[in-house]
């Protein structure tokens, strides 16, 4: 079945997901929402020819910068070796777009706020410029 990558982002979970032309999907979601990661891991998944929930989770935790250690042998590790280590690197290396920085931003004045410091990482990273965090 055809499909197409999507973020799950609401009020309390945060998740890299797909939805089919039926208009159903499935999501990976957790309680971090770690929305830049929910993004990039839509890049992720197009490196695997199926996806389920656990697909969907080990592109969520892979594709964070600092992801907890607890998922770093059943998601992280087998998901770096499936992409290859410069097809990782490429992923972790595309510019955030500007409407996933407002997403985080425009959180902020959230109960469950997403954590700023994702954005934080990426200006390290080289992938958001400290400039775009200031047009907010």
């Amino acid at each position: 079945m055809e499909c197409i990558p999507a973020i799950c982002n609401d009020m309390f979970f945060c998740g890299t997901g797909v939805m089919h032309n039926d208009h159903t999907g499935i999501f990976s979601v957790a309680e971090e929402r770690n929305i830049v990661a929910a993004w990039r891991g839509t890049h992720i998944i197009r490196f695997f020819d199926t996806v389920d929930t656990n697909t969907l989770c080990a592109a969520y935790y892979t594709a964070m910068r600092g992801f907890p250690a607890e998922f770093a042998e059943k998601y992280v590790h087998p998901t770096i070796r499936k992409l290859g280590m410069k097809n990782y690197r490429k992923v972790m290396s595309i510019k955030i777009p500007r409407e996933i920085i407002e997403m985080v931003m425009r959180g902020q004045l959230e109960e469950n706020a997403p954590p700023i410091s994702q954005l934080e990482k990426e200006v390290f990273a080289g992938t958001v410029d400290k400039k775009e965090l200031l047009k907010e």
